[in-house]
């Protein structure tokens, strides 16, 4: 047996209906629902939206009279359905608990806490490394072609930021690892573009976030999955979630 990189498999697979059937009737109208909002934008319900009128006017006279019962009832399953807020998300299947608590975790764990960044770890591998052009992982060589196992063929590896700050809260401190994508969203510039124009880092300091962590022991520190600056997003996280070591 050999490992397969396989790229781009829907975690999901969909059978879709054909309009056709729907229009002659072959269909049940009671599976015609929003079942989940999950990762829509936008949700609109009974609006004059002309595609959708039209549509509606082509279907068989006994399902038009059944679009208001059936709306009705889609949307008493959509509002009852199993919705989180962005703070419940954020804060799913993690252990939220205090900084000072992390020095009693002593295997990997998964955690949310609130902290405040407070200085840049020393380190020799400096604050960015140079990476494949679509994902995350690192470059075997900075200045080589390469296929990377993404599937990627990158020309030329760019930079990517591992930022290494210590935060704190009160009296207690630790070591976070702050990679690409999160340093990204607060600069508000890639790591490529900061190397070029040598823009200083320290916008990355004095900021109080609530952040969701895989805590490892072994080295030391926490590397950084999610993080958010927003301060009514924060304070949610603090008051309601975040118990504190007596």
């Amino acid at each position: 047996m050999k490992a397969i990189e396989l790229q781009n498999i829907p975690p999901k697979g969909y059978f879709f209906k054909d309009f056709g059937e729907i229009l002659q009737g072959k269909c049940k109208t009671d599976r015609l629902e929003v079942s989940n909002a999950w990762s829509g934008s936008k949700l609109l319900i009974n609006e004059d939206i002309p595609e959708i009128q039209d549509f509606m006017s082509k279907l068989p006279t006994n399902e038009q009279k059944e679009k208001p019962t059936q709306s009705a009832k889609s949307l008493s399953n959509w509002s009852g359905g199993s919705q989180y807020s962005t703070v419940e998300r954020f804060v799913h299947n993690a252990k939220c608990m205090s900084l000072s608590q992390f020095c009693k975790i002593k295997h990997e764990t998964l955690c949310v806490t609130v902290a405040t960044t407070l200085k840049f770890a020393v380190s020799k591998y400096g604050w960015f490394y140079y990476g494949c052009t679509r994902c995350s992982s690192k470059a075997p060589n900075p200045e080589k072609a390469y296929e990377c196992s993404c599937g990627q063929k990158v020309e030329q590896p760019i930079p990517r930021y591992k930022i290494e700050i210590y935060v704190s809260n009160g009296e207690s401190k630790y070591r976070f690892v702050f990679w690409d994508s999160e340093c990204a969203a607060i600069l508000g510039m890639t790591a490529e573009f900061m190397h070029n124009s040598m823009v200083e880092l320290e916008m990355l300091l004095n900021k109080k976030m609530a952040f969701r962590v895989k805590v490892q022991p072994t080295f030391s520190q926490a590397s950084v999955w999610k993080l958010c600056d927003d301060e009514a997003f924060v304070k949610e996280i603090e008051n309601d979630y975040i118990v504190e070591d007596v």
